[in-house]
């Protein structure tokens, strides 16, 4: 739906990138894995929050109450982990 509001200048980029990515695609020879953790690796490039989720906090039980006063935000990610955010950086 998003694409078909778009112009049509914009749908015929769409389509030619996509058949040209197709036809690579075809004559690749390499497995169904190897595929998949290439897309994984390009999605990662596309979008780096893909897959992990951040937090606002108010009142956190398992910060000391000199930290809950810096913590701004926590994020979690599997590859990264849990990560925290203090006001002082970004």
């Amino acid at each position: 739906q998003d694409i078909q509001r778009m112009s049509r200048l914009a749908r015929y980029q769409i389509r030619k990138t996509l058949k040209r990515f197709l036809k690579k695609l075809g004559r690749c020879s390499a497995g169904e894995r190897s595929l998949k953790l290439k897309y994984l690796m390009e999605l990662n490039v596309v979008e780096p929050n893909y897959g992990s989720e951040s937090f606002t906090l108010h009142h956190s039980g398992w910060l000391e109450q000199s930290e809950q006063q810096r913590v701004k935000a926590v994020r979690v990610s599997g590859e990264g982990g849990i990560q925290i955010q203090t006001k002082e950086s970004q």
